[in-house]
């Protein structure tokens, strides 16, 4: 009787590839940011305010700018890489004040 190897109880995982800068680490996507805030912000904000009946433009800034960002806030807080970092230490976590 031949002994055979048996085998392995776990996969060996592939050899990684080196990764690249993070998405908003590239010179692309900080640009486009910024040059939104030149391009869509400062006009939307001037015209709320300069101009006499702003009610739908008030409206149309809150929703744009006001609810994008809570919802922006939310998916990144609640991706779960971000809850097991802020619930990793003491130091990471959110103050409740």
């Amino acid at each position: 009787m031949t002994a055979t190897a048996s085998p392995p109880l776990t996969q060996t995982p592939p050899p990684m590839r080196a990764a690249g800068p993070a998405y908003f680490e590239q010179p692309l996507p900080a640009a486009i940011i910024l040059g939104s805030f030149f391009a869509v912000t400062l006009p939307m904000a001037a015209i709320t305010l300069f101009a006499s009946d702003t009610g739908l433009l008030t409206w149309l800034y809150v929703w744009l700018f006001g609810i994008t960002h809570f919802v922006i806030t939310l998916t990144i807080y609640l991706n779960r890489a971000n809850l097991t970092y802020f619930a990793s230490s003491w130091k990471t976590r959110p103050s409740s004040s």
